[in-house]
């Protein structure tokens, strides 16, 4: 009987990893798609940047566009992933191998829906069911570039202020200098103060 329920789990855990796989394969042909037509805009800019300024700010803007939409369905994608550094090596059933690690080392119970090595140093990359799931970890999260240059530029400036003497929080894009919440604001590199 054990061995019937052993066998149903896995194939049903093989069934999903089979969706995850096709959801993923979906969302990196979207990316791919939208890639494509970011070429396109550039080709096509490039071709049209003797027509004027107004033009050229066009597709700047319709480039920046399509930029943050892959950063957005990026973002979405890494939504409930985490990073955890020092898990070892798992042999066997890796996302079930993640869920009792972090149960015992951190006191967690979650659903890992799919985890695998990023690099040789130990590091896991593992996809929770759930942000809820997912908020009662405190580990790193899997952020995308554009999102970990950011928060190293706040880090930076954080630095500098904490060497002026003044107050300093750093939050998800956005730094609090003694009391007063700013921004940072991509486009122009800068600083811009919350209201």
């Amino acid at each position: 009987m054990d061995k019937e329920i052993k066998t149903t789990m896995i194939r049903e855990m093989r069934e999903e990893i089979k969706t995850l796989r096709k959801e993923l394969a979906a969302v990196r042909e979207e990316n791919g798609e939208l890639r494509k037509e970011l070429a396109t805009v550039r080709e096509e800019m490039r071709g049209r940047e003797e027509k004027g300024q107004l033009e050229k700010a066009d597709w700047m803007k319709r480039m920046e566009m399509i930029e943050e939409k892959m950063e957005q369905r990026e973002k979405k994608e890494r939504k409930n992933n985490v990073i955890i550094t020092g898990i070892g090596a798992i042999s066997g059933n890796v996302e079930r191998g993640v869920e009792e690690w972090l149960e015992k080392e951190i006191g967690v119970k979650v659903n890992v829906k799919e985890a695998f090595k990023i690099n040789k140093n130990k590091m896991m990359l593992a996809k929770i069911e759930n942000w809820e799931q997912k908020k009662n970890i405190m580990l790193n999260d899997d952020l995308t570039k554009e999102e970990r240059e950011t928060q190293k530029k706040l880090r930076e400036l954080a630095r500098e202020e904490r060497d002026r003497g003044k107050r300093v929080k750093i939050g998800y894009r956005k730094i609090q200098i003694n009391g007063d919440w700013f921004r940072w604001d991509k486009r122009q590199e800068k600083l811009k103060k919350i209201c």
